[in-house]
């Protein structure tokens, strides 16, 4: 089973903007989350896109990109890096949350990987709860969700052992080597013989 999630890697705003300069961060830098009450912050910096064995909790793919990227956008091509990079991969659920709720998504799971979508479907998504907001409510459901602590586990290590909540670097190629460092150091810190994990530098 594999747990699929996005941490945002926020960064410090640059000394020219708190010194009110005419610099500005770059715009595809920020997002925009719900906190914990509910209301919607902005976050500047990255995103780290990371599928998780529940399992054995080590991530198995993983992607860097902007802060404006949406988790969909991005959930094709980690799954197919995880099938490309490991030719076992053939997981039974694929586990997901809010941020991955969409039919494409879904379908993308069903069709190509041949497994089960196990998603915390978003309330606004009509036609998805009822078609599948059954399932959420049986215990084989909140039992395989209940899982996703295994990525959270894995952003604590990350950010706690490996300095991902303190980003130092600028532009993308940089951080996407800093987070590749960090899950390598990861990796061989908790040894998997049976999982290959590759990583390849975007453009």
């Amino acid at each position: 089973m594999t747990f699929w999630d996005t941490q945002r890697l926020s960064q410090r705003l640059p000394s020219l903007l708190k010194r009110g300069g005419r610099g500005r961060p770059p715009l595809y830098l920020w997002s925009v989350k719900k906190n914990s009450q509910g209301a919607q912050e902005y976050v500047y910096g990255y995103k780290l896109h990371l599928l998780v064995d529940c399992e054995y909790e080590l991530p198995i793919a993983a992607s860097i990109s902007t802060g404006n990227v949406s988790e969909q956008t991005r959930a094709s091509y980690v799954l197919r890096e995880a099938r490309y990079r490991y030719t076992k991969f053939h997981p039974r659920f694929v586990m997901a949350d809010k941020g991955y709720s969409g039919k494409p998504f879904m379908d993308l799971v069903r069709r190509q990987y041949k497994a089960k979508p196990i998603v915390d479907l978003n309330r606004k998504h009509k036609t998805l709860l009822a078609k599948n907001g059954a399932d959420m409510k049986t215990l084989e459901w909140k039992a395989l969700y209940s899982q996703r602590v295994a990525v959270e586990r894995v952003f604590s290590r990350l950010k706690g052992q490996r300095s991902l909540n303190s980003i130092r670097v600028r532009r993308l190629r940089k951080v996407t080597v800093h987070c590749y460092l960090s899950l390598i150091a990861l990796q061989t810190a908790f040894p998997l013989p049976s999982v290959a994990l590759g990583f390849g530098l975007e453009q």
